[in-house]
């Protein structure tokens, strides 16, 4: 190892630590009224507490979420409550291992210098320092998929050389790793589909892929144990009107491609806007182009049987991410921000030796480690300007009077209506539901009350659809018994 490298690593580390240490102190108490967070809270109490899994959440079960995030955090909801900082503690420590599982992918098919400024990139992104502020499954369901797609190829390459012993480790550690990203998300099924497509092009044994669906099914077993909500579920959210589907299909290749690059590039500064800008007047024209161009070469490449485990990863999931018809920002892009990366500067060297015939090859390296550099300055220049990021609603003061007033006047047996009722449940221990779930259900709302014997509403003075004022015109029969500045309560008369 000559002295650059080892000046690299010595910055990498450095690096690393400055960036551990400033997510760390930048973790802020409290959350949004997001209402996910809520369920995930209230699934890990129930398992802390010995309660029914799917308890003590909504009136109206929506949707019971699998285990595997809840698992993790009910040892620490059991030591120390919903403390916000400790959760949001645990995004932090999943993310670098994150990617310290995906380093030995990095490092193999990129070497030592590229993979270190990648890894870098990743751990310096300004996507992650403002999405830790959320109590998510994202970021355990990333480490989880990310070591699984290491473990297996480990357990390719101890197969190539005839390393049993090491093979039989790395399947058994994939395969663990495989089941709990399927407990975490469903959609860890990607990461089985891409080694069965890994398997079958590489020649492996039949057995591998008989492993994967018998794991496969036990994990879909174990979720069903715990009354998880079936695919069917989340299907009816794809649903779109035929004659529109051409349409759709093409702003949401747009939009995916929007968020691909508003990871790498976010629009946070003067350099990054016109980049930014430029990518995506790009986008907004090739985006259909780039999807086909992925799908042939992908198809060329399997057919082949030249494609690797992360290039099947990558287009299972990608392709889920362009049917899954949920806009979510980045975070949905997020399991595959690493592999995006590594394929993405792969293709450039690809690209480069297929026009300069391998000439230049400094040039070709100084280029990666220059546009390397650049992301990580980028991403240093986005998190000053969020550096006091802090979207905690929930513990800001009219809102703890309202929760508080909910614990100490709403019985464990009244339940009531609220926007988030899964975030109220996990707070409170009171079960509500929302005013409604569908749009459609907007009209008839005022049954809801009857439906589920509503005992109070609870609203924010600033709703966008004046339920306050529709309830005091007499929408539903009740009466003001408590409010603040931003909200108001009624009792349901009977």
């Amino acid at each position: 190892m000559n002295v650059s490298q080892n000046s690299l690593r010595i910055v990498f580390w450095c690096a690393a630590l400055f960036f551990l240490v400033l997510n760390v102190l930048t973790i802020k108490d409290g959350h949004s009224w997001g209402d996910d967070f809520g369920q995930y809270i209230q699934h890990a109490k129930n398992i802390a507490q010995g309660q029914p899994y799917a308890g003590r959440i909504i009136a109206e079960p929506w949707v019971v979420v699998p285990p595997g995030y809840p698992l993790l955090l009910a040892p620490l909801l059991k030591c120390f409550g919903i403390n916000f900082k400790i959760l949001k503690l645990f995004n932090v420590v999943c993310w670098q291992l994150f990617v310290l599982a995906l380093f030995p992918l990095l490092r193999r098919r990129l070497g030592e210098e590229a993979a270190l400024l990648a890894a870098l990139v990743l751990l310096s992104s300004p996507s992650f320092f403002i999405f830790k502020q959320n109590v998510l499954s994202d970021t355990a369901f990333i480490f989880f998929v990310t070591a699984a797609l290491s473990a297996w190829t480990k357990y390719s390459e101890s197969l190539k050389n005839e390393e049993s012993k090491n093979a039989r480790f790395f399947l058994g550690a994939a395969l663990f790793f495989m089941l709990y990203s399927v407990l975490i998300r469903t959609a860890g099924v990607a990461v089985f589909i891409a080694a069965a497509l890994y398997s079958f092009a590489a020649g492996n044994k039949k057995r591998d892929i008989l492993l994967l669906i018998l794991v496969f099914l036990m994990g879909m077993g174990i979720s069903h144990i715990f009354g998880t909500s079936g695919m069917d579920h989340y299907m009816k959210s794809l649903q779109v009107p035929l004659e529109d589907l051409p349409k759709f299909f093409k702003e949401h290749v747009v939009y995916i491609f929007h968020t691909v690059v508003m990871f790498y590039i976010p629009t946070k500064n003067v350099v990054s806007i016109p980049i930014f800008s430029f990518l995506s007047f790009l986008i907004t024209r090739t985006a259909p182009l780039l999807l086909v161009g992925i799908v042939l070469i992908f198809i060329y490449r399997l057919v082949r049987r030249t494609v690797s485990l992360v290039e099947c990863f990558f287009f299972v999931y990608f392709l889920g991410i362009i049917v899954w018809t949920i806009e979510g920002g980045v975070r949905y892009f997020l399991p595959i921000a690493g592999p995006f990366l590594l394929l993405s500067l792969e293709g450039f060297r690809v690209g480069y030796q297929f026009v300069l015939r391998g000439k230049w090859e400094k040039a070709r390296e100084g280029s990666i480690r220059w546009f390397l550099i650049f992301l990580i300055v980028n991403n240093c220049m986005s998190i000053l300007i969020d550096i006091d990021f802090d979207d905690n609603e929930i513990y800001k003061k009219d809102a703890r009077e309202m929760v508080q007033w909910v614990k100490d006047n709403v019985g464990s047996d009244e339940p009531y209506m609220f926007w988030k009722p899964r975030a109220m449940a996990a707070l409170t221990d009171r079960v509500g539901t929302p005013f409604w779930i569908y749009p459609e259900e907007e009209k008839t709302w005022n049954r809801r009350v009857e439906k589920f014997k509503i005992d109070y509403l609870i609203i924010a003075k600033n709703d966008a659809f004046h339920l306050s004022e529709r309830v005091s015109a007499g929408a539903v029969p009740a009466e003001a018994v408590w409010e603040n500045s931003e909200y108001k309560i009624f009792k349901v008369k009977r």
